[in-house]
Order: C-alpha cells, then sequence, then structure tokens
C-alpha cells in the first residue's frame, strides 16, 4: 500500500509546510490513501492552498489523509474541492489518534463512495478535529455523514457553515453540483460537476444513509455558533 499520490509525508517528529499550492488531479489506483497529500506520524501545515479534483480509487481520503497517534494536520485558507475516495473521507480522513485543525477554510462538492464522511471522515477515540471559521457544502455520501462523519473521536466546530450535504445513494449529484454553483463562471464550474459526476458513482439502491450534515456514532460533537 503507497499513500498520497502528490505528496506522502512519513517524518515522525518532522514538519512540512505547502504554501500557496495547487495539488490537482492526481489518483491513487491502489489501495493507497491521500491522493493529494498523505501524512503518517508527523505535522503538515498547509496554507492559502488548493486541493482539487484528487481521487483515491480504492483507498480513504481523496484529498488528504492523516493518520498516526504523532499526526497532525493545519489546513488555513484552504478550499478542498471535488475530491472523491472510495472508502472514508472523500475530502479528508482523519483517524488513529490523529489531529485535525481547519481554519478559514472550505470544503465542498467532495464524495465518498463506499463508506462514511462526504466531506471529511473521523475515527479512532483519541482522534480530533477542531474547525473554526469554515464552510463545508454540497458533499456526498452514501453512508453517513454526508457533510462530516465522527466515530468515537472528538469533532469541535466553532463558527462553521454546515450546508447542502447528502447522505443519499440516490443523489442526483450533477443536478445538485449545478445548482449549488448558481452563476459561477463555467470554467470554473465545469471540470468540478463533470469530475464528480462522471467519478462518484454513488451505489444505485434506494437505501439511504445517516447524518446528511453529520453522522456521529460513539463520539462527541461541539457546536459554537454554528
Amino acid at each position: 500500500q503507497q499513500n498520497g499520490a502528490a505528496i506522502n509525508h512519513i517524518s515522525p517528529g518532522g514538519t512540512l509546510t505547502i504554501e500557496e499550492c495547487v495539488l490537482t488531479n492526481n489518483v491513487i489506483n491502489r489501495s493507497g490513501s491521500g491522493a493529494g497529500v498523505a501524512n503518517t506520524n508527523g505535522t503538515v501545515n498547509i496554507d492559502d492552498s488548493i486541493i482539487i479534483l484528487n481521487q483515491a480509487k480504492q483507498g480513504n481520503g481523496g484529498g488528504i489523509f492523516n493518520s498516526g497517534t504523532t499526526s497532525t494536520m493545519n489546513l488555513d485558507r484552504v478550499s478542498l474541492l471535488g475530491n472523491i475516495s472510495k472508502n472514508a473521507g472523500g475530502g479528508i480522513q482523519n483517524n488513529n489518534s490523529a489531529k485535525l485543525t481547519v481554519d478559514h477554510s472550505t470544503i465542498a462538492f467532495n464524495v465518498s463512495k463506499d463508506e462514511s464522511g462526504g466531506g471529511i471522515s473521523m475515527s479512532g477515540s483519541s482522534s480530533t478535529a477542531t474547525l473554526t471559521n469554515s464552510t463545508v457544502s454540497t458533499n456526498f455520501t452514501s453512508v453517513n455523514g454526508g457533510g462530516i462523519f465522527n466515530s468515537q473521536g472528538t469533532l469541535t466546530l466553532k463558527n462553521v457553515t454546515v450546508t447542502g450535504n447528502h447522505a443519499d445513494s440516490d443523489a442526483a449529484i450533477s443536478a445538485i453540483l449545478n445548482a449549488a454553483f448558481g452563476q459561477v463562471p463555467d470554467e470554473i464550474k465545469a471540470p468540478i460537476v463533470d469530475f464528480v459526476s462522471s467519478e462518484a458513482g454513488l451505489p444505485n439502491s434506494n437505501n439511504q444513509g445517516d447524518g446528511g450534515g453529520i453522522g456521529n456514532i460513539g463520539g462527541i460533537v461541539k457546536f459554537e455558533n454554528t
């Protein structure tokens, strides 16, 4: 298993900083995770960047995979858009006691095909995720937690907007995306709509998941001005 099609940070005690970058069109065809960025037991700071149209075809975390007891992922002014995973966390997968902080960022139009957490998926009793001054919008899953899924971790939302997310195996993705974009110019809208609509492939069944916005199983969720 090889993680991180674009960047794979395996560095206990080490720190990687990504500033003013675009990570796009990275694909993991194997069972690896984190097509955009994978972090295992290190610290990654991502500032003023865009992570867009990446895909983990057999793994977790289409955009970002953050895992390990000493893993820390800090996002500040990051747009995480149109990423896809077969398994958990279309945008971000945060697990195994990892720490995630998201500030002044947007997590939108991401898809988890077969597992939970279209925008963010978190698991593990010592895992934490804190989102501040951010938006989680129009993400999709066919299972639980269209926007965010939390299993046993601690999720904190401060001044966060969670809107228009779907836990629905029959979601009409193309129509929903076009409506969500509104008057956004086609040169911006079209690549995301085309990529997500064609690659998502949510199961065509009548089963619907739970928690369109947030799904929580055995974890702690804290809201403040959200």
